[in-house]
């Protein structure tokens, strides 16, 4: 366990007065916005503030996507620390008429720990509440795992699960039993973000080393040398994992829009991150995609079925052709591959106007 872990499960009083203070702190008008009168708040809980860049591109989403299907509400951002660390506040503020959405993401399941937990603790916290997971995949290594799921999802009678790929949404319905399971695409396909259009030179590599990775053999310096030896450029390393350890809200999407642009100089990105490869998709750069463990990048995929930049890693066809392939795309006109998306955030604000 690392230091931040230990620190973050830690009993002891000093440590929960620091913790709950650096939230309050850092999450100013959090309180002011909760405790707002109001006919039905529509609160997006557990948003980052760590440095994950994808995570902050799905908050950036949720809030566009509430915000255009509640615009008579006020919606309120409670982040992942602020919940933690204040709940108690939180919940004195919490009407039965309030809606309450979960960001969406990859962390449900037993990889994430501390994110489901937090999910877990919501759902049985607010038992009269409107609950809505946003688009999530879900993923269980251990399939023992399900049952204690199940046992907290399955009883919540106002519950709603968006899933963003075809294993989760089955998952979710017929395993962990919410009967309210609907499919639909991740939110950041529908980002409204700006992309400066640059010339492009150079590949661009982003690659996971966690614990989501899948090992296919395919590394850093393989695609250099592919790059220096077969197609005369160089590969650039981008991580969507910034290294300041603390991203505040207001800041949030300035971190986006750059790390989206740096993306988007370059003729190839290869990636096995799913939202460097949404990133790519934004800025209508070709990107070789590679599959991670729970398939959430591949699921994802599926709904750019048309798009023709974006194509998945075979391991049946040599690494340097997949790559050559892409390089040689002409300049895509304009993005394609979303009218599935379009229609189907269409149907899914309808849905959730029905909560009101």
């Amino acid at each position: 366990m690392s230091v931040l872990e230990s620190i973050s499960k830690s009993d002891n009083f000093l440590l929960n007065l620091m913790k709950k203070t650096f939230a309050q702190i850092t999450n100013p008008k959090t309180m002011k916005e909760c405790k707002k009168k109001s006919d039905g708040k529509v609160y997006l809980l557990l948003t980052p503030q760590y440095n994950n860049l994808g995570d902050h591109a799905i908050a950036i989403s949720a809030l566009q996507f509430l915000n255009k299907t509640y615009p008579a509400r006020q919606i309120v951002e409670v982040t992942s620390n602020f919940y933690k660390n204040c709940k108690k506040e939180f919940e004195n503020c919490v009407t039965d008429k309030d809606i309450l959405f979960i960001i969406g993401g990859g962390f449900m399941g037993d990889m994430w720990e501390t994110l489901e937990n937090l999910t877990r603790d919501i759902v049985t916290s607010f038992p009269d509440n409107k609950i809505v997971f946003l688009p999530q995949t879900v993923y269980y290594g251990n399939k023992n795992n399900i049952k204690a799921a199940r046992e907290i999802y399955s009883k919540h009678t106002h519950l709603i699960a968006l899933l963003r790929d075809e294993a989760s949404y089955t998952l979710c319905k017929d395993e962990l039993n919410i009967k309210n399971s609907f499919f639909v695409p991740d939110l950041v396909t529908n980002i409204d973000i700006s992309v400066t259009e640059k010339a492009r030179k150079n590949i661009a590599a982003c690659l996971r080393e966690d614990c989501e990775k899948v090992d296919n053999g395919i590394t850093f310096d393989m695609i250099k040398d592919i790059a220096k030896n077969k197609l005369d450029c160089t590969v650039t390393p981008v991580s969507t994992l910034i290294r300041k350890p603390f991203i505040s809200p207001a800041k949030r999407e300035k971190y986006v829009s750059a790390k989206i642009n740096q993306i988007s100089e370059h003729k190839v990105l290869i990636t096995n991150r799913l939202h460097a490869m949404l990133f790519a998709y934004i800025s209508k750069t070709p990107c070789l995609a590679m599959d991670n463990k729970s398939k959430k990048v591949s699921g994802t995929l599926s709904w750019l079925a048309g798009c023709s930049y974006i194509k998945m890693y075979s391991p049946d066809i040599d690494l340097y052709t997949q790559i050559s392939q892409l390089m040689n795309l002409s300049p895509v006109p304009a993005i394609d591959g979303n009218s599935k998306v379009k229609e189907t955030f269409a149907e899914t604000e309808k849905l959730l106007k029905t909560l009101i």
